[in-house]
């Protein structure tokens, strides 16, 4: 079953608050837009190009983002999300596959600041490629560009991390070591 991005963005809050302290819950709608993007990107990979969610992301300035969802929390500005009971409940019910698979993705990318998430968008081609070639502000980026791209990184992940090594500043050696640790960690390669 495909799903809406808005009930997945529920899901996911929900498990962030059934599983993490107050302290903990970080999910902005800046870091929601990334972590749909990583749901949707990885699952297209997982599951041989079958969508977590149906809507479309598109290319924006701090990274992919799913106009339904974004417009849904833009009340919370760069507040964390807060859903009432009423409000997580009023969504539908995940099939065990997605279940499963939300509740493995969620732990691995709940542990990354949004402005790092951004970070790592940015650097891969699905993003780049939708910004840079004309397109700007709004542009899809398609699901087949995500999968060759994700796919490929799963196929040959040493060669990609090296690449995207290269491109982060020597300033950032920060980053560079959570850009490679997200990737191992995303590709199971703990």
């Amino acid at each position: 079953m495909v799903y809406n991005a808005l009930d997945i963005s529920k899901h996911i809050l929900e498990y962030v608050y059934n599983n993490y302290p107050d302290n903990q819950n970080d999910v902005t709608n800046l870091k929601m837009q990334k972590l749909l993007y990583y749901a949707q990107a990885l699952y297209l990979v997982d599951y041989n190009k079958k969508p977590l969610f149906e809507d479309e992301i598109q290319a924006w300035k701090w990274g992919p983002v799913v106009p339904s969802a974004y417009e849904a929390y833009s009340e919370y500005g760069n507040k964390v999300i807060f859903l009432d009971k009423e409000k997580l409940e009023d969504k539908k019910q995940l099939d065990i596959e997605s279940k499963e698979y939300l509740e493995s993705f969620i732990p691995e990318f709940m542990e990354y600041l949004a402005h790092c998430l951004v970070n790592m968008s940015h650097i891969d081609s699905p993003w780049r490629e939708a910004w840079n070639q004309g397109w700007g502000y709004g542009a899809i980026i398609p699901k087949d560009s995500m999968y060759d791209f994700y796919k490929e990184k799963e196929n040959g992940e040493d060669e990609i991390l090296a690449k995207i090594a290269d491109n982060i500043d020597d300033g950032r050696n920060v980053k560079r070591l959570t850009s490679e640790k997200f990737w191992e960690r995303a590709l199971g390669n703990n």
